[in-house]
């Protein structure tokens, strides 16, 4: 169900543009796949590849969908008095509600980088992102979350341990943010997240590793099935 929430979140900011759900949905099977076996950065640029836009723009498109993912642990973190969530906090909700103006200001600091292209398609990208259905993608990545928090629940039921619904956010919050390091699958990221967030001792390690089984490497043999079908035949399965 997580999975088919966040292709739906994708769906709802990239479908004005043209692309279909299904072919996002087996982008995201083929990225998942090259994620878990090669790493996590080269899997998202497998999938910006075949979105038809180029790799820095798909970026700013996907980074939308990824702070919708970390604002509701941010939102928990802050009710629950963590004060270091409201930076983070501060700066997703005004690159929501008004990029131009933290555009402007970002933008500075890579003209001294001598990178205004980059941030000038980085923003392109947002701005494409920002034109789709935003209230629909916001309330699909929130039920992703909720979903993903609820299967985080289950697993740590199966070890015995109980949590609330909140620490569960906040878990995979961390889990996202973790999981963004560019190691194989990242992996040792995301389990990290978990084990933080939980604070269970050893228990944290099997629930951690289990969640993330039971939410990402079930993904791997239909994921591979697309990739190596794509590449012998591009064709057939991505034009839709």
């Amino acid at each position: 169900m997580a999975f088919l929430l966040y292709t739906a979140s994708w769906y709802f900011i990239l479908g004005h543009s043209g692309v279909s759900f299904k072919k996002l949905l087996l982008l995201n099977l083929m990225g998942g796949y090259v994620s878990i076996s090669v790493n996590s950065a080269l899997g998202a640029l497998i999938k910006c590849r075949y979105l038809g836009i180029s790799w820095v723009r798909s970026v700013g498109a996907y980074s939308v969908v990824v702070v919708f993912e970390l604002l509701p642990g941010l939102f928990v973190l802050l009710l629950d008095g963590s004060w270091y969530a409201v930076f983070p906090l501060i700066l997703f909700l005004w690159a929501i509600f008004h990029e131009d103006s933290l555009y402007r200001l970002i933008a500075r600091l890579f003209r001294l980088l001598r990178q205004e292209k980059f941030i000038n398609e980085f923003y392109s990208g947002w701005k494409l992102a920002k034109r789709g259905n935003l209230p629909a993608a916001f309330f699909s990545t929130l039920a992703q979350v909720f979903f993903s928090s609820l299967a985080l629940i289950s697993t740590g039921r199966a070890f015995g341990w109980e949590f609330r619904l909140t620490g569960a956010f906040v878990a995979v919050l961390y889990s996202t943010v973790l999981g963004i390091i560019g190691t194989p699958g990242g992996i040792g990221g995301n389990e990290l997240g978990i084990v933080l967030a939980l604070d269970i001792g050893g228990k944290a390690v099997g629930v951690a590793f289990l969640y993330k089984f039971l939410t990402q490497y079930v993904y791997i043999i239909p994921g591979a099935f697309v990739f190596y079908r794509v590449l012998s035949s591009q064709k057939s399965l991505l034009d839709a």
